[in-house]
């Protein structure tokens, strides 16, 4: 069967269910020993063969319903989704080279061809698996015979790094150095050292690290880190590296090449703070608060250390939206959080929940302590409204919630502790129905 791609969006909260035909299912499932696998548009797995089980070691009772998404290894997931648009864009087929996650294994690489069957809404993909050809390709570039040759013919950044009895003795590196570092070769030449000390110092121990790992197990290396270029600027490179070792000379180098990856790395920060800020008032959205709640309270539990958590609503949006329209509506909510954030410690954590409702997280603070911060906002609250120069009123309801550890609350999750104080904020919202009015100044 003919199979065309259409759009994967995993982060879609609507489910469709589809059956597989049985002719597509009949012909791939036969006995291959490639890895073939039928998921729906929201990337969770209907139908897949037996070979999972025999080559990657996951169950079928594990991979039913299961997201394809979460079996490729994290560095490989971004590429996946991309190739899943771009064949929907061009309605052909794709074809990527991926890493797995087979089982209690290491990640191996795969070449995926996937497609689309609009018909049915499925997408389907097989994995071969070419983990010796990549591991063959690597072996080559431990040579430094055949790095040599290979620095003639190619673009990118090619280094060694050459040590004996613990010390720097000889470094290389080509001439596409210089488009990178802004450091040409003759200035590596006479600093042997220039190589590290052009690493960012937070990732110098990062870079240590691998170099020790690969020395011991003789395996490759691939990381993405910073360096200072020569006019001062920070860059991010990545960095593939070996190591040859030469027992009966005592010395072993590096030998490795390396990219600018500035660029990416830039999207990919602007993408996570797009998918982990809220747009309107740029401080953390749902999901990126409850993460941080839990990490809080994890962090409270292995310490014995108290987590306030505040409820934040409000009032009557609603009216400011359909009397003054929903860009004072916006303002109303901008401004409630600028008076907020002003009162915060560096520690807080503020995020939305959604609409009008928004949460702060207190660490290392008990309920009694954080009341006098709220007490602090609910003072420049009164002093926005006195001053009489917003279209609006500001007022603004609050409840608590507290996990510690030290009184024996010790089961509570991040979502039982929001709507504890959530309910304990509704008890304050009546009681302000009885002195707050309107939210429009007359």
């Amino acid at each position: 069967m003919k199979m065309r791609p259409v759009p994967v969006h995993p982060e879609d909260d609507r489910r469709m269910t589809k059956t597989v035909p049985e002719a597509v299912t009949s012909f791939f499932f036969a006995d291959s020993p490639d890895l073939f696998a039928v998921f729906d548009v929201h990337g969770l797995m209907v139908s897949f063969n037996t070979a999972w089980e025999t080559k990657a070691g996951f169950s079928s009772e594990y991979l039913n319903n299961h997201p394809i998404f979460a079996l490729i290894h994290q560095d490989s997931r971004k590429v996946f989704i991309e190739q899943l648009k771009s064949c929907h864009e061009d309605l052909h087929g794709k074809t990527v080279t991926l890493r797995l996650l087979c089982g209690d294994e290491q990640p191996a690489w795969f070449s995926c061809y996937i497609c689309y069957d609009p018909s049915a809404a499925l997408y389907s993909a097989l994995f071969q698996n070419i983990t010796e050809q990549v591991l063959a390709t690597r072996e080559i570039i431990q040579r430094e015979e055949r790095l040599k040759i290979l620095v003639d013919n190619v673009n990118e950044y090619l280094y060694s790094v050459q040590y004996r009895d613990g010390a720097f003795v000889d470094t290389f590196h080509n001439k596409q150095c210089e488009k990178i570092t802004g450091y040409t070769v003759e200035e590596f030449n006479r600093q042997p050292d220039l190589w590290y000390t052009m690493i960012h110092k937070e990732d110098r121990p990062l870079v240590i690290e691998n170099l020790e790992a690969i020395k011991k197990t003789k395996r490759s290396f691939y990381i993405e880190h910073r360096i200072i270029h020569k006019s001062g600027a920070v860059r991010w490179i990545s960095n593939s590296c070996v190591a040859v070792i030469n027992e009966y000379e005592k010395k072993f180098q590096y030998i490795g090449f390396i990219l600018d990856v500035t660029d990416k790395k830039t999207r990919e920060h602007e993408l996570f703070d797009q998918a982990t800020h809220d747009a309107l008032t740029g401080i953390y959205n749902r999901w990126a608060g409850l993460e941080a709640l839990q990490r809080c309270l994890t962090k409270a539990h292995r310490d014995t250390s108290p987590c306030t958590v505040c409820y934040c609503d409000i009032n009557n949006l609603k009216e400011v939206n359909d009397r003054l329209g929903h860009f004072r509506g916006d303002e109303l909510i901008k401004t409630a959080v600028g008076i907020i954030l002003r009162e915060l410690r560096g520690s807080d954590i503020f995020f939305r929940m959604g609409g009008d409702e928004f949460v702060l997280i207190f660490p290392d603070t008990l309920i009694n302590d954080s009341e006098s911060i709220i007490n602090r906002i609910n003072a420049s609250i009164e002093t926005l409204n006195k001053t009489g120069n917003k279209p609006f009123v500001l007022y603004v309801c609050f409840g608590f919630s507290e996990y510690n550890p030290a009184r024996g609350n010790t089961a509570a999750t991040a979502e039982q502790l929001v709507d504890e104080a959530d309910k304990n904020m509704y008890t304050c919202k009546v009681k302000s129905r009885e002195v707050f009015r309107s939210a429009v100044v007359s």
